[in-house]
């Protein structure tokens, strides 16, 4: 009977605190000690996140700011361990400018995007290391190109990761 109360007291004892956090992704450690946290801009700490799939993806997302949802895995009833993150979002690029996110396609001798939205980015100048992401799901960081007299506004990409899944 006391080891039945007592795992009873233990499960309702740690409460889930369910939250959202956002902040830039800073991977810390070696490969055998990697922690992932979320930081504010320019800061060196945060919380961490507790190594789970979600968290494995998001590790990849050096650059960018992004809002995850989950809840505190605590120590004891009062010291938060990890953020066991269960759903992330990008937000934005550390540039401030907000990610075009999409499938990268040829078209003709352009490079194409077209972003979640819907909007169709055209591409100039692509490195072969983005190109070798075409049909891939990528994240871009893209600036408009001063280009007087063409008729379509192409874009520079300043950045581009492939988009973890």
């Amino acid at each position: 009977m006391k080891l039945v109360l007592t795992a009873l007291l233990f499960a309702i004892g740690t409460p889930a605190l369910a939250d959202d956090l956002a902040g830039s992704v800073l991977v810390v450690g070696s490969s055998i000690n990697m922690r992932v946290l979320l930081t504010e801009k320019g800061a060196v700490d945060g919380p961490a996140l507790c190594t789970n799939e979600v968290s494995r993806k998001i590790r990849k997302l050096l650059r960018l700011e992004v809002q995850v949802g989950g809840s505190w895995k605590m120590k004891d009833a009062t010291t938060k361990d990890c953020f066991e993150v269960t759903s992330f979002k990008i937000l934005k690029h550390i540039s401030g400018r907000p990610p075009v996110i999409g499938i990268l396609t040829e078209d003709g001798p352009n490079f194409i995007i077209k972003g979640e939205d819907g909007r169709v980015s055209r591409l100039s100048d692509i490195t072969s290391g983005l190109t070798k992401l075409k049909g891939k799901k990528v994240i871009l960081d893209l600036k408009p190109m001063d280009a007087p007299g063409q008729k379509d506004i192409s874009f520079k990409v300043v950045s581009y990761s492939e988009y973890p899944e």
